[in-house]
Order: structure tokens, then sequence, then C-alpha cells
């Protein structure tokens, strides 16, 4: 990538992400495992939320992971079309349907490529999944993800 990139994301927050980043750079044997990958792919915002936001935390994460690995960090081979409701609060089968068509890949940029998708937290998997499936349907070799955050089940004792 060329230039500079600026966001509208609040220092502080931008300063978490180089953090971790930070940290993840000293795992050496993870680095070296980059390798494998042709290509870093943030989890696409869809435009309106990301005017809304200002920035995509999935992006800054792949753009500081590309910075610090030498990858490529290719935004837009994945896109958001479709506007689709907060994903908070809905449940598994709820979120993989508000997701349907929501993505599209550029067949001509992913063919033959190995993904490294990344993305800030993963809930239920059905985000990640989503693109997954648009990527390898576009010509993707493979696709695997890196998340940041991983939230787990947890099973509710007690009845209320």
């Amino acid at each position: 990538m060329t230039g500079v990139q600026t966001c509208a994301l609040p220092i502080y927050l931008r300063r978490h992400i180089r953090f971790l980043c930070a940290w993840l750079r000293w795992r050496k044997i993870w680095i070296d495992d980059l390798t494998r990958f042709d290509a870093i792919v943030p989890v696409p915002l869809h435009p309106a939320r990301k005017r809304e936001r200002g920035y995509n935390q999935s992006e800054l994460i792949a753009l500081e992971i590309g910075h610090m690995s030498g990858m490529v960090v290719m935004p837009k081979i994945l896109r958001r079309v479709r506007f689709t409701s907060t994903q908070t609060k809905l449940g598994h089968d709820d979120r993989a349907r508000n997701l349907e068509n929501a993505f599209r890949a550029d067949a001509v940029m992913a063919k033959g490529k190995r993904i490294l998708l990344v993305d800030d937290v993963c809930t239920t998997g059905s985000t990640l999944g989503h693109c997954r499936d648009e990527l390898l349907r576009a010509g993707a070799v493979s696709v695997e993800a890196l998340v940041l955050a991983w939230v787990e089940k947890r099973e509710v004792v007690g009845g209320g």
C-alpha cells in the first residue's frame, strides 16, 4: 500500500490495536507462520456503516499485521454489498440469515490466493463463515481466519 492511512479512530483505540499487534510481533513463530498466505484480507464493513463509524477496526488490524510482517493487505478483494442489521443482539441462526448475500469477492483478485481473513471479534463465526464461503466461491485456494478476541459461549446457570 502506498500513502498514509488516516481514519477517525480515536488515538487511544489506535494505540490498543497497535499494542495487540505489537504483542503478536514478539511471537516470532506466529510471524513465520504468515508466510503460507498470499494476502491478508480484513472483514469489510458496509460503506454506510464505515462512514457512520469513520473506520473499519478489522482493516486497521490487518494493516498493522501487514506492516509488521511485510505481507500484502488486500481490503478491496472482499466487499460488503448489502447493509445488515447489527449482529450484536442476534443468535447464531439469525446471524447466519442476516448475512446471506451480504459479501462479494473479486474473482480476479481472489483466484489462486491463500488468504488470511482478519476480524476483531468472533462470536458465532457466522461473519467469518460467510466471508470464507464467498472468497472460496471467487476462486481462493484457502481461507483461514485470525481474530483478536473469541467470545466463548456461556451456559446460564439457575434460570435467569
